[in-house]
């Protein structure tokens, strides 16, 4: 990432997020959280989800060497569409 980058994670999770601290402080990274809804507008969200069959677009690759570098590969050369999932 270029140095004054922003990092705006597109998920949530109940575990605590660990980053590489010391690379953020060198290169002037931000990492920005926000709450863009409501509970109730996420649960309406995923009603409606469920009820037309709304399902997400997934890249999957193998849980193997071969597999993660392939991932990797196509992330770094900026081909990665879609969500790229490692699949045991």
């Amino acid at each position: 990432m270029k140095p004054f980058g922003k990092i705006y994670p597109l998920t949530v999770s109940t575990e605590d997020l660990v980053i590489p601290f010391n690379i953020f402080l060198l290169k002037e990274l931000s990492f920005v959280g926000s709450c863009t809804s409501t509970p109730d507008s996420v649960d309406k969200m995923l009603d409606f989800a469920a009820e037309h069959g709304v399902k997400p677009i997934l890249e999957e690759y193998p849980m193997s060497t071969e597999g993660i570098n392939t991932a990797l590969k196509k992330l770094q050369e900026g081909g990665m569409r879609y969500r790229g999932v490692l699949k045991a």
